[in-house]
Parts: structure tokens; C-alpha cells; sequence
């Protein structure tokens, strides 16, 4: 009988520590899970901030793009312009040049 009660016991004593030791393993688990979860968090985070800091530039970019075509068309309308007046100008000279031969 104390052969088996020591048995028993020690069978406890082994169970009670694997399951301390499965407890150690789970709780591993759990900080290790815990920590993925907060890599991958931060992985978003920063994938979402580096999207929108993309975005932010693509947007500074087109923004600068559109300032050019505004401000080159501008140029070409006032080069226009001026070429208008001076070939007017030019034709009238040439119109006042005949009408005095």
C-alpha cells in the first residue's frame, strides 16, 4: 500500500509538473502570440503610414505638375497674345506700306 501511495504520489507530483510546465509553455505561447500580434500591428502601421506618405507625395507631385501645365499654358496664351498684336500690328504696317506706294 505505501508502495502505491507513493506511486500516486509521485505520479502527482510529475503531473503537477508538467502542468506547471505546460502553464510556463502557455503562458510562452501567449506573450509570444501577444508579441506577434503587436509586430504585425505595428508592420500595418507602418505599411499605413508609408501608403499615405506615398500618397501624400504622389499628390504633392501632381499638384506640381498641374502648377507647371497652368503656368506653361499661361506662357503660350501670353506668347499668343503677343504674336497676335505683332502680326496685327505687322499686317497693318504692311497694309499702311502698300497704301502708300
Amino acid at each position: 500500500i505505501c508502495t502505491r501511495v507513493r506511486n500516486m504520489r509521485e505520479t502527482s507530483v510529475n503531473k503537477a509538473h508538467e502542468l506547471q510546465g505546460g502553464m510556463v509553455n502557455m503562458q510562452d505561447i501567449t506573450s509570444n502570440s501577444q508579441n506577434k500580434c503587436n509586430l504585425y500591428m505595428k508592420q500595418a502601421e507602418n505599411y499605413y503610414l508609408e501608403n499615405m506618405s506615398s500618397v501624400e507625395a504622389g499628390h504633392r507631385s501632381i499638384e506640381e505638375i498641374l502648377r507647371d501645365c497652368t503656368m506653361r499654358t499661361t506662357t503660350v496664351g501670353i506668347h499668343w497674345k503677343n504674336t497676335q498684336v505683332y502680326l496685327q500690328k505687322k499686317g497693318k504696317s504692311n497694309v499702311e506700306a502698300v497704301d502708300h506706294m
